[in-house]
């Protein structure tokens, strides 16, 4: 009885240890999607505007600040005519704790880029 006990038990560290390790894969991946979100959001305010705007560039900076990415570089077109073509581009580092055997852990940072083309046009709802 006693070695069934051993048993559950190293299997239950097993099964803990590959759920943590599961999870944090998935916490860098939510970032990017969350960063994606971000730029879209930016990019259709360009595509209206014809251009990044200073208060749509703080407002895309400080969403990922607050989401945790630093080092936040974000490159666009300033201004266009209706129809010409817009580029955003952004970068920013993301920092995360990550497992790196069983018992440690190191901090691990990612680069993740955003960059799409479109062209400035006229919303009409």
């Amino acid at each position: 009885m006693p070695a069934k006990a051993v048993v559950l038990v190293i299997a239950l560290v097993f099964l803990t240890g590959m759920a943590v390790a599961i999870i944090e894969y998935f916490v860098p991946l939510s970032a990017k999607l969350d960063m994606n979100l971000y730029c879209r959001e930016a990019m259709l305010r360009m595509e209206i505007d014809g251009g990044l705007t200073s208060d749509c560039s703080d407002r895309l900076e400080a969403q990922m600040t607050g989401r945790g990415f630093h080092n936040i570089q974000i490159e666009a077109t300033s201004w266009v005519k209706q129809g010409e073509e817009l580029v955003l581009h952004v970068e920013g580092d993301y920092s995360c704790s990550s497992l790196a055997g069983f018992f440690s852990r190191v901090r691990t940072t990612v680069k993740m880029i955003w960059e799409r083309t479109s062209c400035a046009r006229k919303v009409v709802n």
